[in-house]
């Protein structure tokens, strides 16, 4: 899912985005606030720096490569155990091929998104790497869903307000395999 990023100088300046936004009728669930080094985020809403630390990890971003690598190799020992002839596989017929390669192909993708959460719980997003200067000089990022507002009405809603500006969005081409 792609989402609009915002950066906020302040934590009030952040804090009238949100209640901008509010107003617009973003709800609390699309909107999530990092701070940079040194910001504290108690004065904001509980419900908007919740998912702080899942943003700023690379889990997301990391099991979606991990289910498409994982059943790309999957579905690769799936076909070369039919094709080699292994386990039986021939002698059992075709629906023994085609659970084999189901299965190989499942079980491929489970395993790469289970190691590719717990690599990524510990790596910085890949999606918000353009935006760590900001953090850097300790403004915050307010990141919205696009489904909850429309990039122009965002523009309209920032301009609005000294000190916040909207960034870029963190879309980019899907993981690849």
């Amino acid at each position: 899912m792609s989402r609009w990023v915002c950066r906020a100088a302040s934590v009030d300046r952040c804090r009238a985005l949100i209640d901008a936004l509010r107003g617009r009728g973003v709800d609390d669930d699309a909107m999530t606030v990092i701070g940079g080094e040194g910001v504290s985020l108690d004065a904001l809403p509980d419900s908007v720096t919740d998912d702080e630390q899942l943003v700023e990890s690379d889990v997301l971003p990391g099991v979606q490569r991990g289910i498409a690598y994982g059943g790309a190799t999957g579905l690769l020992a799936g076909l070369a155990v039919v094709a080699t002839g292994s386990l039986g596989v021939v002698a059992a017929g075709a629906g023994a091929a085609v659970a084999t390669t189901a299965l190989t192909t499942t079980g491929g993708a489970s395993l790469g998104a289970f190691v590719s959460a717990v690599v990524g719980s510990s790596v910085p997003n890949s999606e918000l790497r353009e935006f760590e200067e900001a953090l850097g000089r300790s403004e915050l990022l307010v990141i919205v869903d696009e489904t909850a507002i429309a990039r122009d009405q965002l523009q309209l809603v920032a301009e609005s307000i000294d000190g916040v500006s909207v960034m870029g969005d963190t879309s980019g081409p899907p993981p690849a395999v």
